[in-house]
């Protein structure tokens, strides 16, 4: 399943899409094989902590921040994405 967003480009005229996957009933199969530098840690939130990911300053996914500011300011589209993430 795939949540995706266009959105223009700060650096020039070019519009680039970012992609946010939303994975369900995974299990763990093996440990991460992490390239040099990355840091990836898997966290698990509740939707509320989720949601409220858009106050945390150490957050710098800007355009995601802007999708979950919305959700909290529209509850029509927290419903909708809310029912993308939980329907089976």
């Amino acid at each position: 399943m795939t949540f995706r967003k266009s959105v223009p480009s700060a650096y020039s005229s070019l519009i680039h899409e970012e992609h946010y996957f939303i994975a369900k009933d995974c299990q763990k199969v093996q440990e991460m094989n992490l390239d040099n530098g990355e840091k990836i840690e898997n966290k698990l939130v509740s939707f509320e902590e989720f949601i409220l990911l858009s106050e945390d300053e150490r957050f710098r996914e800007v355009n995601l921040k802007g999708v979950l500011l919305r959700m909290r300011l529209h509850p029509e589209e927290e419903q909708i994405f809310k029912t993308l993430l939980f329907s089976r």
